[in-house]
């Protein structure tokens, strides 16, 4: 059997606390018991990923959003968020792709072998959450409109001669 490639689609499911621990900021909130703090900043990194790409994204995390609270899901911008409450967030992640219509549809982000293989086994995608960071940190920095070098010269050798000549007579009616 080959083995799978990672592969996005427009549809992402992330394990959330397995995603945290890639970035170097929300893992050092972690470390000083900032774990709100730390979702907070995933949800606000991912917001902007959705921007610059269009992606459908759902985050789930481990257990409740603060002590006390049950809220099981909420929409934050366009991310959509669940809480797995009494349940693993690896559990809540199988269920959904064990009981969605097209799990080929969807992509899920995480580095736990266990849902990777059921993933796998049920025909979905994955991507490495360390390799998802790095994406996002390549595509939040890249600018939006690079400006081309001013010092690059026109390819004009490529262009066929009709549309040479269309440009020809493009510029030549804008001199008179």
């Amino acid at each position: 059997m080959a083995k799978k490639k990672e592969l996005l689609t427009k549809r992402l499911v992330i394990d959330g606390f397995n995603l945290i621990y890639k970035f170097e900021t929300l893992h050092t909130f972690m470390r000083h018991s900032e774990l709100k703090r730390a979702m907070d900043g995933l949800v606000e990194i991912l917001n902007k990923y959705q921007k610059k790409s269009g992606k459908h994204i759902h985050i789930v995390y481990d257990g409740k959003k603060e002590e006390g609270v049950n809220t099981r899901t909420e929409n934050r911008g366009k991310i959509k968020i669940t809480f797995s409450l009494d349940q693993t967030a690896d559990t809540v992640i199988m269920d959904f792709i064990k009981q969605t219509r097209s799990p080929g549809d969807y992509t899920v982000v995480t580095s736990d072998k266990q849902v990777l293989s059921f993933v796998h086994r049920h025909k979905a995608h994955f991507f490495l959450s360390e390799n998802f960071e790095t994406l996002i940190s390549e595509t939040l920095t890249k600018p939006e409109n690079p400006l081309p070098d001013p010092k690059e010269k026109p390819d004009i050798e490529n262009l066929s001669p009709e549309e040479l000549s269309f440009w020809e007579s493009l510029f030549t009616k804008q001199q008179k």
